[in-house]
């Protein structure tokens, strides 16, 4: 068993809890006015192209899909239609791409309001295109749960390798989220999903206080029981 187990059951807990703590405002783009299509004509399901072309009629969004693949095709079911307040659309529209399986990179200035539509199992191109957000702005990141990120956390107390030991065993996708030691800086860079991110940030400023360390590995003698003679 990994010597870092009974940590990471404590570290969900602790990102979840953090999570919590997050504010729930953050800027969005202005939704188009009232009259715009929306979801509520999709109730019994919407391909993916409808949920981008519904996207883009309400946000002002825009999309660039490669037409070799199937992502426009695939199905989500809806049990209703979604009910929202108008700032909180891209967030809404995101959190529904992204259990498609979808994730979006940015594309050409912030202005352009232009993503790239990516495969989630295919994340080479995402994590090389993944923005980078200073750690003092990751707090807003939640409200992208379908855009991939990139930061670098620095740590004033804990030792970065048991931090990533760790917190690798909680990624919720590792195909596009994962961490890496910076020792010379004692810091933890993370690429992942907006929320993830979020959490992560909220996480380490709990847990990297004075006198804070992480458990140490425990001899395989001591993990196996006493040794048979």
């Amino acid at each position: 068993m990994s010597p870092f187990l009974p940590v990471a059951r404590g570290l969900c807990v602790a990102v979840l809890a953090a999570s919590a703590l997050v504010p729930s405002h953050a800027p969005q783009d202005t939704p188009k006015p009232s009259g715009a299509p929306s979801l509520q004509r999709f109730s019994e399901g919407l391909t993916v192209g409808d949920l981008l072309a519904t996207w883009t009629a309400e946000t002002g969004r825009k999309f660039v899909v490669r037409e070799d693949s199937a992502l426009r095709q695939r199905r989500l079911t809806l049990t209703g239609p979604p009910q929202y307040a108008p700032g909180d659309a891209d967030y809404v529209f995101e959190s529904m791409i992204q259990a498609a399986g979808i994730v979006l990179s940015p594309a050409g200035p912030p202005d352009s309001k232009l993503f790239v539509v990516e495969d989630v199992a295919q994340p080479l191109g995402v994590k090389q295109r993944a923005p980078y957000v200073h750690p003092q702005d990751v707090r807003n990141l939640y409200r992208s749960p379908a855009q991939v990120f990139m930061t670098a956390f620095p740590l004033k107390h804990l030792k970065v390798d048991a931090v990533r030991n760790a917190l690798s065993q909680i990624l919720s996708n590792r195909n596009i989220e994962f961490t890496m030691d910076m020792p010379s800086n004692n810091a933890l860079m993370v690429i992942a999903l907006g929320p993830t991110v979020t959490s992560i940030g909220n996480l380490l400023s709990t847990l990297d206080v004075p006198g804070a360390k992480m458990p140490e590995s425990t001899p395989e003698k001591e993990k196996d029981g006493p040794e048979k003679k």
